[in-house]
Formats: structure tokens, C-alpha cells, sequence
């Protein structure tokens, strides 16, 4: 399987198969609970009062996460005007026409904050970095 140029450990999606990017899917998916509801909620508010702030017009979630915070094994996430060191993330959403960004943006962010609820997640960075790194 080939890599792209910019990033060597993600393969390009012309070469996946269809089996295997729906596999790639449900792991991104899997990843929004592990924010936590806190970090969900801020995202939500932040979604709630400036939708254009957060989603671009190819339907791509921008996320800004502090990386001073995830070094010490919080999840923090910052407005785009922050001019602190910061990791950023991009979320597909999976917009159908007729469907509005925001709504399904909101949608996501309130499942993953179910699972996140009914999980306990985030797990405690004390946990997981004694063990060599999160669960897999």
C-alpha cells in the first residue's frame, strides 16, 4: 500500500479498499468520545455561536486542541484567534444534500458525548501513559 507525500503512516485513500476504509471511518469515529464531554461541550457552544468559525464549505470540523495541555494529558480546545501552540484536527462530516453542517456536526459531537458519558472517557492520562500508550 502506498503513502502519501505529506504523511507517511496514512495511506491514500485511492489505495484502500472498500473494506478497509469503512474500518478507517468507524476508528475517526471512535476517536471523538475520547475528547471527553468537556472538551464536546466547549465544542458544541462553539459550534452553536459561530458555525462558520468551526466548518469550512467542504464540510471539513476544524478542531484546535492546545498542545501544551495534551502534553500533560489534558484535552483543551482553543479558539481560532488563540495564539498559543496548538494541534489541529479536520472531521469529514458526512453531509447529505438537503442536510445542514452545523446540525450534523452537533449530531456527532452529542453521540460522542453519550459515549464519552457512559464510558468515563477521557481515561486519565496516568493510566494509560504507564502502559506504554493508549488502548488500541
Amino acid at each position: 500500500m502506498r503513502t502519501s507525500r505529506k504523511d507517511p503512516i496514512v495511506p491514500r485513500l485511492a489505495d484502500v479498499s472498500p473494506h478497509r476504509l469503512r474500518r478507517l471511518k468507524g476508528k475517526g469515529s471512535q476517536s471523538c468520545p475520547r475528547f471527553g464531554t468537556s472538551a464536546l461541550d466547549a465544542l458544541a457552544t462553539a459550534i452553536q455561536d459561530s458555525p462558520t468559525n468551526r466548518i469550512d464549505g467542504n464540510n471539513n470540523l476544524h478542531l484546535r486542541l492546545s498542545l501544551d495541555a495534551l502534553t500533560a494529558g489534558r484535552i483543551e480546545l482553543l479558539e481560532p484567534s488563540d495564539s498559543a501552540e496548538v494541534v489541529k484536527g479536520r472531521i469529514k462530516l458526512e453531509v447529505y444534500p438537503g442536510d445542514d453542517p452545523e446540525q450534523v456536526a452537533l449530531r456527532l459531537i452529542f453521540e460522542a458525548r453519550e459515549k464519552a458519558e457512559r464510558n468515563g472517557l477521557p481515561e486519565p492520562a496516568s493510566e494509560w501513559l504507564s502502559e506504554g500508550g493508549p488502548e488500541r
